[in-house]
């Protein structure tokens, strides 16, 4: 199977927090079915909304991974990526750069998932977290 290319035209919009309302960036008002938002009203960045869309997206990468829709999975995993490097927190986005990686590993591009899974392993050392660093490794293992 030839590796699959990303198309950014089928990557979900970008989404911002204003005010208690989540957001396209074309300003729409976004809405989550399904979605347990903690709370719209703490929080002055938006911290709680964006930490549950990130979640519903990553989850919905993981979907579509288990369904064999690679490009799509890869797509979610990215956009979940960019919201949690908008909260900033650490151990969260070394876990969407390794659920990118195996994504990228089953979608057979392989070049592309060692930066990802290189990187978690990374992340995952700077922050000490024995347990995501143990999965890196079994991941890059799986991978060699």
């Amino acid at each position: 199977m030839a590796p699959e290319k990303a198309n950014k035209s089928r990557w979900p919009q970008e989404i911002h927090v204003e005010g208690n309302q989540l957001k396209t960036a074309d300003g729409q008002a976004l809405w989550l079915q399904g979605v347990n938002v903690v709370s719209l009203e703490f929080g002055s960045r938006g911290e709680y909304v964006l930490r549950s869309a990130q979640i519903a997206v990553d989850d919905m990468g993981r979907v579509a991974w288990l369904r064999g829709s690679y490009t799509t999975a890869a797509d979610l995993h990215r956009q979940a990526l960019i919201l949690r490097r908008t909260l900033g927190d650490r151990r969260s986005i070394a876990l969407s750069m390794a659920n990118l990686g195996r994504v990228l590993f089953d979608a057979g591009s392989y070049a592309a998932a060692l930066i990802q899974m290189r990187e978690a392993l990374d992340l995952r050392r700077d922050i000490d977290d024995r347990a995501g660093i143990a999965l890196s490794l079994c991941d890059l293992a799986a991978l060699y």
